[in-house]
């Protein structure tokens, strides 16, 4: 049943098979004028081979294939002096750990930090990157 519905898209697309279908259905998103589509930019397959391996068969622990997604909050350890990899959850987990992993995979980077909101990461770069005395740019309504 659900090829017959994948074909029915392949020919609403004009598209030799279901996989080509199927990557143009997601390559044109209308854009802002609903005349005028734009074209996504494509990974490469490299990057697209990171972006959905990236984390699988990595739990030694219990040996899933996919990443679990932790949500515990806080995590228990032994003493002060001997603190644990994660403490709380909005510091980090095993689950960002998988993402992060993935993300400067993809980038190329030696690292990737993820934050729990938006203005966490404008203060972390802001005060990573700026001293006392430094320009800081910024949009009159942000």
């Amino acid at each position: 049943a659900i090829w017959d519905l994948l074909n029915l898209y392949a020919k609403k697309f004009r598209c030799p098979d279901v996989l080509t279908s199927i990557n143009t259905m997601f390559t044109l998103v209308p854009d802002i004028s609903p005349t005028k589509p734009r074209e996504l930019h494509h990974m490469t397959r490299k990057q697209a081979t990171i972006a959905v391996r990236s984390g699988l068969n990595d739990d030694e622990q219990y040996g899933c294939v996919v990443p679990p997604i932790h949500l515990s909050s806080t995590y228990n350890f032994t003493g002060f002096n001997e603190p644990r990899a994660h403490d709380y959850s909005r510091r980090g987990n095993p689950t960002r750990d998988v993402v992060q992993r993935a993300l400067a995979e993809l980038e190329g980077g030696a690292g990737a930090v993820l934050t729990n909101t938006g203005m966490s990461a404008i203060h972390l770069v802001t005060t990573v990157f700026l001293k006392p005395g430094d320009l800081l740019v910024a949009p009159h309504d942000c």
